[in-house]
């Protein structure tokens, strides 16, 4: 069965590590990171970049449901399987099944690839610093984030924590945050890499829609 990957780069660092481990050849490509910001446009990519994959068998949506954005996706001739999950986070935290995900409801979640993100996002505090100094860099990422002062760096064991200490903190501290590393062992990842298709994903056949009830629900 020839397959794809259509990834989240928010995932790549921990993807590539679970392929290197199983030894897998799957062609994998990333979208582009923006389109995270809206649900709409990621749907639309996601479904031309779909429509032109006319000769594979399986394409691994590896996304998860991110706010509706892979809602309503359908090939016309290869399968598509998506994690149950509702965004990346509960993939990068993932174990052995969804059933046992831990995760805090009431914070905002850095691995090395979100990091990235933030760190590279115009409307970071570095790069607001830059441009407008660090009082106005300070009070605009604390309107930004409205109250938000609970941050979770997710160790998932590729020694990424000294790299998001040293890109998140200034954050941390601007916001009088605090910070708690908890584990992610990206289970959905290395069970893509493995190939081990279970409960933990949806498996939609060719000409049918990906729909939204199925996965996780938040309540």
């Amino acid at each position: 069965m020839s397959s794809i990957i259509l990834g989240c780069p928010t995932i790549q660092y921990e993807l590539k590590q679970a392929m290197t481990d199983a030894h897998c050849d799957i062609p994998v490509y990333f979208i582009p990171q923006q389109l995270h910001n809206s649900p709409p446009a990621l749907q639309k990519y996601l479904q031309r970049a779909i429509d032109s994959l006319w000769n594979v068998d399986r394409i691994y949506i590896c996304v998860s449901a991110c706010g509706g954005g892979t809602a309503g996706l359908t090939s016309p001739t290869a399968e598509l399987v998506l994690p149950r999950t509702r965004d990346c986070v509960d993939i990068l935290l993932s174990g052995d099944s969804l059933e046992s995900l831990d995760r805090p409801m009431d914070g905002c979640f850095f691995t090395r690839g979100w990091a990235d993100f933030n760190r590279n996002s115009e409307q970071s505090i570095q790069k607001l610093t830059e441009k407008k100094g660090y009082e106005y860099a300070k009070s605009y990422v604390q309107q930004l984030y409205d109250g938000f002062n609970k941050f979770y760096y997710v160790d998932t064991g590729l020694n990424h924590l000294p790299d998001i200490h040293d890109m998140m903190d200034p954050l941390v501290e601007a916001l009088d945050g605090t910070i708690t590393t908890i584990p992610g062992h990206y289970g959905i990842l290395k069970k893509i890499a493995n190939g081990t298709i279970d409960e933990d994903f949806m498996v939609v056949a060719p000409n049918q829609t990906v729909e939204l009830s199925a996965f996780m629900q938040w309540f």
